[in-house]
């Protein structure tokens, strides 16, 4: 029975090994205070149906511009623009705040994704965005990690991305959904359909994502159907960030085990 225990023991510390082994380090990417601007060549087109008119809190594009553009001056959130480096990255540290102290980490759900620019669509932001380098990744997801170096239980509280319009796609017009999942397991959702793009530059759509009172966002996962035999085009994923609400529902649980024991005695 020892011997058994040894091996499990063993062959998990093997496993772990070689899992940390093939994780390639992460690439880091300074945000910045804008988002979707007036001075570049391209501009978002659409809002996904539902944030059109900031009926989810202000999460339409020009809302969630003023707000990403304050909580940056803030040192409380920022926009990735993928800018400037190539590369193809299993995860990125989002660097925000004064000197850009702050990261938050960013790992992918697929290891496919790359950072390039584009001649089938034009970013909203700099030369570069995102992309899934596998044509058959419908579906993957941007997860976020705890916070580095921010304030106790800072969290994500808002989140916004992109999805650029680009010319190729099949005869059907692809559909988009991207599910934002919370600290509690619930999820939200946005969807539209992209129209058919001819030309660079046309078809952007914001989504943004707020989240309830009480809970941050965990990630984000992007989703196409029907599966065309091209590729997902991203730009600018910016986030917000506020105090962790857990902490306030722990101090609450202290407070009533508090007065639960004074009623006792």
């Amino acid at each position: 029975m020892m011997n058994v225990r040894r091996f499990q023991f063993t062959g998990v510390w093997v496993m772990a090994l070689g899992a940390t082994a093939a994780i390639a380090a992460p690439i880091t990417l300074p945000t910045t205070a804008i988002y979707d601007s007036p001075t570049t060549s391209n501009a978002v087109d659409f809002n996904a149906t539902g944030n059109s008119l900031g009926s989810l809190g202000g999460n339409d594009v020009a809302g969630f511009t003023t707000a990403v553009a304050a909580a940056f001056a803030l040192n409380r959130g920022g926009v990735v623009d993928f800018e400037p480096s190539d590369g193809t990255p299993t995860a990125i540290n989002a660097t925000y705040g004064l000197g850009q102290g702050k990261t938050l980490p960013i790992t992918f759900s697929t290891s496919s994704m790359k950072i390039q620019s584009f001649s089938s669509s034009k970013v909203i932001s700099g030369n570069k965005g995102i992309y899934t380098g596998s044509e058959s990744s419908a579906s993957f997801s941007f997860n976020f990690g705890a916070i580095l170096n921010g304030v106790p239980n800072e969290a994500v509280g808002r989140a916004g991305l992109t999805i650029l319009g680009r010319t190729g796609y099949d005869s059907s017009t692809p559909s988009f959904t991207i599910t934002a999942k919370f600290s509690d397991n619930t999820t939200a959702a946005l969807s539209s359909s992209q129209p058919k793009v001819t030309t660079t530059g046309n078809g952007d759509t914001f989504y943004g994502f707020t989240a309830p009172a009480g809970l941050s966002i965990k990630s984000l996962t992007v989703s196409m159907a029907p599966t065309q035999a091209k590729t997902v085009l991203m730009d600018d994923l910016a986030f917000i960030t506020i105090p962790e609400p857990a902490s306030t529902g722990v101090i609450g649980l202290a407070s009533l085990a508090l007065l639960a024991r004074r009623r006792w005695r």
